[in-house]
């Protein structure tokens, strides 16, 4: 796998390599899809407990899903946050089948994201909603996420999802290996 495509995974990855998420949105390019999509790295990364999936194109760039399956299960079906799914038209379904119809939803354009991305990027539900609510707008605080609720809660999580990449990405600049890093102990 090349640098800059294992410092763009970890980058963008690593608060999923570490636990802290179920899952991140990575924007990558026509070079760089190559090499994530590659047998290689699909298996290093499979190994680890990680997968991803091909949400679509917008411009020059790919939207690839970065996931933790058993994370991403257990978040999309807890009945609440499937609940939600349900009002846009998702029904009871293997994971495959609901990133599938994810993927249909997104389309290959740069259109805004369906709402719903957010249930699969593992947002608290009160904030998707306030998001939806307030069209984007009168957010309490804004990091990964737009934050509607709990911002005590987003603060922290956002302040460790940045202490994990910065742990990750300097292992990685001291000479780690990509698959070293997945790997590893918790860092935060």
């Amino acid at each position: 796998m090349c640098e800059r495509v294992a410092f763009n995974l970890l980058y963008q990855g690593s608060p999923v390599f570490k636990g802290y998420k179920c899952s991140s949105l990575i924007m990558v390019n026509d070079e760089d899809l190559k090499e994530i999509t590659c047998k290689e790295t699909v298996k290093i990364l499979k190994s680890n407990g990680f997968e991803i999936k091909l949400l679509g194109r917008c411009a020059k760039y790919t939207r690839v899903l970065v996931f933790d399956r058993r994370a991403l299960e257990e978040d999309v079906y807890t009945k609440e946050r499937f609940n939600f799914l349900e009002r846009y038209g998702y029904t009871l379904m293997p994971l495959d089948d609901l990133l599938d119809r994810l993927t249909s939803r997104m389309g290959d354009s740069c259109n805004p994201f369906p709402h719903e991305i957010g249930i699969f990027l593992g947002y608290p539900l009160k904030d998707i909603e306030g998001f939806i609510k307030n069209k984007g707008k009168n957010y309490s605080l804004s990091g990964y996420w737009k934050v509607y609720g709990d911002t005590e809660y987003a603060s922290a999580m956002f302040s460790t999802f940045k202490k994990c990449r910065e742990l990750s990405i300097n292992r990685y600049n001291e000479g780690s290996s990509f698959e070293d890093i997945l790997r590893g102990e918790e860092i935060v």
